[in-house]
């Protein structure tokens, strides 16, 4: 979490250097650690990293589209082709269940 707020206050290079292999390890593990790490990655510009760590949220089973939707962290995945179809399937796993 300290990594976004470095990263919301523009000090990329010090928020990039809190992503330890430990938080990696964890995120991989935790569904909410993967996701928060997901959005640090998409406030940095690294949509790849971002898009990879969404999928294994939701493969961990973080699958609340509608915080997704809404995440302005997100916002920067919005016209990424595999974030909306990310979105897609999520959106479609949603309604299934509500």
């Amino acid at each position: 979490l300290i990594a976004r707020c470095l990263s919301a206050l523009g000090q990329h290079e010090e928020a990039q250097g809190m992503i330890t292999p430990q938080v990696k390890e964890t995120a991989a593990a935790d569904y909410d650690i993967a996701f928060w790490l997901a959005s640090f990655y998409a406030m940095e510009g690294l949509n790849d990293e971002a898009i990879e760590w969404l999928r294994h949220a939701v493969k961990l089973g973080n699958e609340n589209y509608p915080y997704f939707a809404r995440n302005s962290k997100l916002n920067n995945l919005r016209d990424d082709p595999r974030f909306l179809d990310l979105m897609n399937d999520l959106k479609l796993r949603w309604e299934k269940r509500n």
